[in-house]
């Protein structure tokens, strides 16, 4: 653009000091020198933003380049086949296991028939033994008749019959007394 050199600027500073006089010409140069500022950075936020701009328009070309070679990438590799044969050969699998399972109410018939067999075959229960047990146990409680009893059960059962009896007891204590 505008090539200014050294030789230049000595000769306009010696008009400018010529036409505006000492007294105004720092004041002028302070002015002059915050208008250069200013259009310098002008120009360079335009350069900025040009160059922002150019970059960005870059990136996009790139990207839709990155687009086209997946999108051609994958027409060529023709995925779609794979998934179907996988689909089909398990739709064939299930398609044999079914096949291949006799009906459910076969299977449901088969084992009540199994059931009933099996309770016919077990023996009957024999009927408990009661003879270590007291004839007191017995009356007193007819599930222990039932189960058989071992001495700590035994010995635990009647200590807990001992702490309810002598909680059914009335306490009676010297604090009781009270007046009302």
């Amino acid at each position: 653009m505008f090539d200014v050199g050294f030789s230049e600027l000595i000769l306009m500073a010696i008009v400018a000091l010529v036409v505006l006089g000492p007294e105004k010409l720092p004041h002028a140069a302070r002015v002059a020198g915050a208008w250069i500022g200013r259009i310098k950075r002008m120009v360079g936020n335009m350069q900025a933003e040009i160059e922002r701009e150019v970059s960005a328009q870059e990136m996009r070309e790139r990207l839709q380049k990155e687009i086209d070679a997946v999108r051609d990438a994958g027409e060529d590799l023709n995925i779609q086949q794979p998934f179907q044969e996988v689909a089909t050969r398990l739709q064939d699998m299930e398609n044999h296991i079914h096949s291949s399972l006799p009906p459910a109410t076969a299977v449901g018939s088969s084992i009540a028939t199994s059931i009933v067999t099996a309770s016919k075959a077990l023996p009957e229960d024999p009927a408990p033994d009661t003879s270590s047990l007291p004839p007191e146990a017995v009356a007193a409680d007819p599930a222990a008749a039932v189960t058989p009893v071992v001495e700590d059960e035994a010995a635990y059962r009647e200590w807990l019959a001992a702490q309810k009896n002598a909680n059914l007891r009335p306490a009676t204590s010297p604090d009781d007394s009270s007046p009302s």
